[in-house]
C-alpha cells in the first residue's frame, strides 16, 4: 500500500486512515514528497517524515512486513531505535525511494537487494508493478 503522510514527526493518528489498506497489504510505502523536494541527503534535517517507536509499534501490531519511505531516513531517534525495533520484529526497511508520486494506492512491490555479507544494509533495486 502507498500511503500519503505529512513531512513531519508522524503519529498513529496520521496512519489510522490507512489502517484497512495496511491490514490488506503488509508492504507499506510512505509517500511524503520529501525526496522530490529535498534531493540532497541532510542527516540533521528535522523537516522530514519521522516515525517514533510508538507509531512503529502500531504498524507492527497491524502486521507490516516491510516499511518503505521516500526519505533517506525515517528514524526519530538518534540511536536508530526505530530501525532496531523494526528489524527485531522481522520488518524490512527500504529508505530513499523515489518516484512514489507516480504510484497509485495499491501496487505490487519488488525489492531486490545486493547479496552482501557482514553488513546490516545493502543497496537495492526497488520497483512496483501497477495492479
Amino acid at each position: 500500500s502507498v500511503v500519503d503522510v505529512p513531512c513531519r514527526l508522524l503519529t498513529v493518528a496520521d496512519l489510522l486512515p490507512a489502517a484497512a489498506r495496511i491490514a490488506r497489504n503488509p508492504f507499506l510505502l510512505l509517500r511524503s514528497g520529501y525526496n522530490a523536494r529535498t534531493p540532497a541527503i541532510e542527516p540533521a534535517a528535522t523537516a522530514r517524515p519521522m516515525l517514533p517507536v510508538e507509531a512503529l509499534a502500531w504498524l507492527v501490531a497491524q502486521g507490516i512486513r516491510l516499511l518503505g519511505i521516500d526519505a533517506f531516513d525515517f528514524d526519530a531517534a538518534a540511536d536508530y531505535a526505530g530501525h532496531r525495533f523494526l528489524l527485531a520484529h522481522g520488518v524490512l526497511v527500504v529508505e530513499g525511494l523515489v518516484n512514489l508520486e507516480a504510484l497509485p494506492p495499491e501496487v505490487q512491490l519488488y525489492v531486490v537487494p545486493l547479496r552482501l555479507r557482514g553488513t546490516g544494509a545493502a543497496p537495492c533495486r526497488a520497483f512496483a508493478l501497477l495492479v
